[in-house]
């Protein structure tokens, strides 16, 4: 059984008081972390006291000792940096310069967010802790437009946060902060160069040798390893790529569930353990305000989904690893593209999408990721809602700038959108919530790997081209096997599961195949359906008609409660619809209500 008490969050905080900047006076360093994976690892020498969380990589191994060995023979030297792979988050308090170092990966794997004052610094991996901590310091004003910002892009875009204070640190950066001021630096920008020689079979024999090589990296610590296992294509391919023993996990609602049993065909062709993680019913209430607090309200709660774990993986592995990342790197999950269509049922077949014109506006408009199951003006506030769009289009413009100065071409802007401060992408708490009782490692966080998807031309990645051959080069065993996504072949090119699906139906109508629809139904997916889950959990429920009447919203000033209460009301007495909307009003509620 899983249940509440199950779920522990973690902690790390930074404090730097005005001893530790002036001259001649006692440290002022506290540093303060509980339930955290891996443990941070402390090194301390003479004048120089380092800790680093993750798994840093320097020399084809996790190091973590050598990684501040250089680092405090080399300083921030931008070449040297930029050796370091791997998932990291560095805390450098250098006693002889009196000052704090803070420097972290191309990925910001491990996010962090600060403020500062006079001589005074604090800074955590949570930002539950900062908007805390600020009260007391501060005359602490909210960015109410950051949460309109969140809203409508599930996420927020560069070093803002909910409050005027505090920043986040941006993803390949040096911090210091010497009492006085602030400075920041990048040390390594992206590379967006196109090797348009090599053909994709090519591509996907060197893709499949970068993943290889990164998973040897990251096991070459020699521990129990594990991998999160889903029915879809991403896992497969590291499961694939994977040469050292491992165990499988799958979260399913039953041993019944298509995505389960997808999973435990391929772990069987791998030869590996296997182990059903139940999802019950009531899932979402479970997680809900652990899974509000862990996102710092940045991320709507359902993405926390493997917080209740703990007592299933701990016993058996130290480390976990998944397939995050593949997906929107090598799938081109996020590429601007139009389908094409058949019989008026849109296929698997897609062009790429020209863009031109108002770049903003176009990514405002269709990015992937963004809240589109309702028309969100209708809840704001007519008063208001010019105000919220030039704050979001700034917003956006803030990174474009940033981009401009090493994109080559408005597709390379619209990827570099995404991958600026990956941690902050609204799948990040599927990351965060394993991290709370095991240490997790992502096989596509390498900076080869990383070089690799850059390099690589829009069309190779189209409809998950290169994916598929990669699978097939790596082990044409689970390549055969359906994904528990679509029930087709995980290794058929968009045009091979174009064909399947229109025989498919072809046999339907003609009677010949008495078999249901090809693709699974939402109830056997991972993710339980939103909709599904807010009918069908009581506690869900209340919680909506407790945002319908939120106290704390109305406080935002841009929100028309009077319309959102009434069309709560709807929503909650029709089978579909808002429930989208619903969750990311319910985030914002809880969050600021729990950390009043």
């Amino acid at each position: 059984m899983i249940s509440e008490e199950d779920i522990k969050l973690s902690k790390f905080v930074v404090t730097v008081k005005a001893e530790f900047f002036d001259e001649g006076k006692d440290d002022g360093i506290e540093v303060e972390y509980d339930n955290i994976y891996p443990e941070p690892y402390v090194f301390h020498e003479k004048d120089h006291l380092f800790y680093v969380l993750g798994s840093p990589i320097i020399g084809e191994k996790i190091n973590r000792k050598k990684v501040c060995e250089v680092v405090r023979t080399n300083g921030l030297d931008n070449n040297i940096l930029s050796l370091i792979n791997g998932e990291f988050l560095i805390i450098w308090f250098n006693r002889v310069l009196r000052e704090i170092n803070l420097i972290n990966d191309r990925f910001t794997s491990i996010p962090f967010y600060f403020f500062t004052r006079e001589k005074y610094f604090f800074g955590s991996v949570y930002y539950k802790d900062v908007w805390k901590q600020l009260d007391p310091l501060t005359n602490k004003k909210v960015l109410k437009e950051a949460f309109f910002e969140f809203i409508w892009l599930q996420r927020l875009m560069g070093e803002k946060t909910y409050d005027t204070k505090s920043k986040f640190l941006w993803s390949a950066s040096c911090l210091t902060f010497n009492g006085r001021k602030i400075h920041t630096k990048n040390y390594w920008f992206p590379d967006f160069t196109k090797d348009y020689k090599s053909s994709i079979r090519t591509q996907a024999i060197i893709l499949a040798k970068r993943l290889k090589k990164s998973i040897n990296r990251k096991t070459s610590d020699n521990k129990r390893y594990g991998l999160f296992l889903s029915g879809g294509r991403d896992t497969r391919v590291v499961l694939a790529a994977f040469e050292k023993p491992l165990i499988c996990f799958t979260v399913g609602s039953s041993r019944d569930n298509n995505e389960y049993l997808v999973a435990l065909e391929a772990s069987k062709v791998k030869g590996a353990e296997h182990v059903f993680l139940p999802s019950p019913p009531d899932h979402y209430s479970k997680i809900l305000d652990k899974a509000v607090l862990l996102g710092g309200g940045m991320y709507t709660f359902p993405h926390a989904l493997f917080l209740p774990y703990r007592n299933f993986v701990i016993p058996k592995v130290d480390v976990v690893f998944h397939g995050h990342g593949l997906d929107y790197f090598f799938q081109g999950m996020y590429l601007p593209r139009k389908y094409f269509y058949i019989f008026r049922r849109r296929t698997y077949c897609a062009k790429l999408r020209r863009l031109s014109g108002d770049f903003i506006s176009d990514y405002l408009t269709n990015i992937h990721h963004r809240l589109k199951d309702i028309d969100i003006m209708r809840y704001i506030k007519l008063s208001h809602r010019e105000k919220m769009m030039e704050f979001l289009r700034y917003s956006v413009d803030e990174v474009v700038q940033r981009g401009r100065e090493f994109c080559n071409t408005l597709y390379d802007l619209w990827e570099y959108m995404l991958i600026h401060n990956l941690s902050r992408h609204y799948t990040n708490p599927n990351l965060s919530s394993i991290a709370t009782y095991v240490e997790q490692r992502t096989i596509a966080f390498d900076n080869d790997v990383f070089s690799l998807y850059m390099s690589l031309p829009e069309k190779y990645r189209l409809g998950a081209n290169i994916s598929c051959k990669t699978l097939r080069y790596l082990d044409p065993k689970l390549g055969k096997i359906r994904t528990g996504n679509t029930n087709i072949r995980a290794d058929y090119s968009p045009l091979m599961q174009t064909a399947t699906m229109i025989g498919s139906w072809l046999l339907r109508k003609s009677k010949i195949s008495k078999k249901e629809y090809l693709h699974p139904h939402p109830e056997d997916r991972t993710w339980p359906d939103n909709d599904v889950a807010l009918r069908n959990q009581r506690y869900l429920v209340e919680t909506a008609m407790q945002v319908a009447k939120s106290e704390v919203l109305e406080t935002l000033s841009f929100l028309d409660m009077t319309t959102i209460r009434k069309d709560i009301d709807e929503w909650l007495k029709s089978p579909t619809g808002g429930a989208a909307f619903i969750f990311t009003l319910i985030t914002i509620d809880r969050f600021l209500r729990a950390t009043k």
